[in-house]
């Protein structure tokens, strides 16, 4: 049986590589790494050794991080990069294998969009595993012939070679898989984990992959991951018995974060029934469209679920079209009052400086945002990743400097000015002031360092919101403990 180190590499402080895109927080959100925790699961399972070393989340040195991995001494090192780390990570995965002799193996979206660069990179890279690679892990580790491997990418005679893909995974072998929870509960401490809008502590877990709408042209998962549009489910039956485990073994857990990427009418309304008739009672959240019916809002509510977070994005119609939402500031709005109807909290998510926008539709979506009733909002400069529509889009407008979107009529220093003030704006309103202030619990004590760190980014220059950040971090020494503070640009 093989000895399987799976590694998130040791970047710089509160940079974070597990959630949608690779981002430094600055309001100190640890997001679970969900994909590497499932295929440590699925591993174990198998009889292999797994040791999961989440570097960033336990702001662990280069140094420090190679002490636990001599200390291990893996076969085989899975490696998941990202985008904006990614000189690091490869430079990282080298010193690994000089130091242990661990072949090596390339994973997540950052090699998804990419992978014969990846392994261009570099001649220590023995391999890189696209899209889902649970069970091609599971492949290496049983010492299957590399020619046998879907999804995978690696060197014959010299040359890049790549097998075939392999089919997204089904029902049947997303229920063979171990309960990501139950992987959580045995290698991580959940206390290191925490999002300001999830009740402390929590934990995450998918109950399908894929986006059912899967046409957004700036969304990483969906065109790296499980390309869309495509929403493959676990079986009902497994997902309850999964949140049954979180309460009968995890009870210091206050809530479950359902990953999928939108949960549907039909989803949301299988799972709150199952719930239900089951008689479990947790808080949870989830993702989702725009779009759920009132009756599922209702219901979702009576099973447990206390926020659902929706991409927003803008309240522009040009924008919403251009980047293909398939949504309507009309749709937005009536989806918002029976959500909040329902008793549903919202947090909304605002991208800025996509495609069409202008300073009218910034003000635009900050005024609704402002109107709207929802609980917590986040405004950001729209992500954009080499392949994906959005990039191709802006580099053909020439309307990306540093990549990050830059237009004639709107500068990026124009874009990032205004999402630290539509932070501001939403934030410091009396009517939200005093919601803090009547429901602390809720809404500040279990959220006092996030707060203090988007304050800091208010009053000071600390939060930078880009200006050519991937750069700037692409340029620091190896070690954090040797480098200056970083530009951050994420809530």
């Amino acid at each position: 049986m093989a000895r399987m180190l799976l590694l998130s590499p040791p970047y710089v402080r509160n940079y974070m590589r597990n959630a949608r895109c690779d981002y430094v927080s600055i309001s100190q959100a640890n997001y679970y790494p969900l994909w590497l925790a499932y295929a440590g699961a699925l591993l174990e399972k198998r009889g292999h050794t797994v040791q999961l070393i989440d570097a960033p989340v336990l702001r662990l040195s280069h140094e420090e991080t190679l002490d636990l991995v001599r200390e291990f001494q893996p076969d085989w090192t899975v490696v998941y990069a990202s985008t904006k780390s990614q000189d690091n990570d490869i430079r990282f995965g080298e010193m690994v294998k000089q130091e242990t002799g661990s072949r090596l193996v390339y994973v997540g979206p950052f090699v998804s969009i990419d992978p014969a660069a990846v392994l261009a990179q570099s001649e220590a890279i023995d391999a890189a595993v696209i899209r889902e690679f649970d069970y091609p892990l599971v492949e290496l580790a049983d010492g299957w012939e590399f020619s046998q491997i879907k999804n995978l990418f690696y060197r014959l005679d010299g040359q890049i070679v790549h097998n075939e893909i392999r089919p997204l995974l089904g029902t049947a072998e997303l229920d063979e898989i171990p309960f990501v929870t139950a992987f959580y509960k045995r290698h991580l401490n959940i206390w290191d984990y925490k999002v300001p809008q999830q009740l402390y502590p929590f934990v995450d877990l998918l109950t399908g992959r894929g986006c059912a709408w899967g046409r957004c042209t700036f969304c990483l998962w969906v065109h790296t991951f499980v390309p869309g549009p495509v929403y493959n489910l676990r079986s009902i039956d497994n997902v309850i018995a999964e949140f049954r485990f979180v309460v009968e073994e995890m009870p210091e857990v206050k809530e479950i974060f359902v990953q999928d990427d939108m949960l549907t009418n039909e989803r949301a309304r299988e799972l709150s029934q199952g719930l239900l008739e089951a008689g479990i009672r947790i808080p949870w959240t989830c993702y989702a469209k725009a779009n759920l019916d009132a009756e599922v809002l209702r219901l979702m509510k009576r099973a447990g679920c206390r926020m659902i977070h929706v991409g927003y994005e803008s309240l522009n119609r040009t924008v919403l079209k251009n980047i293909k939402k398939g949504a309507s500031p009309r749709q937005y709005e009536t989806f918002t009052r029976n959500a909040l109807e329902a008793g549903l909290e919202i947090h909304g998510d605002f991208l800025l400086g996509a495609p069409g926008e202008t300073r009218e539709s910034m003000r635009e979506t900050l005024r609704w945002a402002k109107r709207s009733g929802i609980t917590t909002a986040q405004f950001e400069i729209i992500n954009t990743y080499p392949t994906l529509p959005l990039y191709e889009q802006l580099k053909q407008e020439q309307a990306l400097e540093d990549d990050e979107p830059s237009y004639p009529h709107l500068s990026r220093e124009e874009i990032r000015a205004f999402a630290k003030r539509a932070f501001a704006e939403f934030y410091f309103r009396p009517h939200y002031l005093k919601k803090v202030l009547t429901h602390p619990r809720d809404y500040f004590l279990t959220k006092l360092g996030p707060i203090g760190e988007m304050c800091k980014s208010i009053f000071f220059r600390r939060w930078k919101m880009g200006g050519g950040w991937t750069k700037a971090i692409s340029a620091r020494p190896a070690d954090p403990a040797t480098s200056a503070p970083v530009s951050e640009n994420r809530q």
